[in-house]
């Protein structure tokens, strides 16, 4: 897990709400163990796969 930084307040993330949001930084489909993991543990009622490359560069 990523914690949240300047690159993603940036971007309209809110500090409050880091609580509910995970972030997977440099994740590949080679590691979909580990996202399946992650999504029991957490529970989400939404998922999104994006890029968020520019965040972390």
């Amino acid at each position: 897990m990523v914690r949240f930084g300047y690159g993603v307040l940036k971007r309209g993330f809110r500090r409050k709400d880091k609580e509910y949001i995970r972030v997977l930084p440099e994740w590949t489909i080679d590691q979909m163990g580990v996202l399946e993991a992650e999504l029991e543990d957490f529970r989400p009622d939404v998922v999104i796969v994006d890029s968020l490359r520019r965040i972390f560069n």
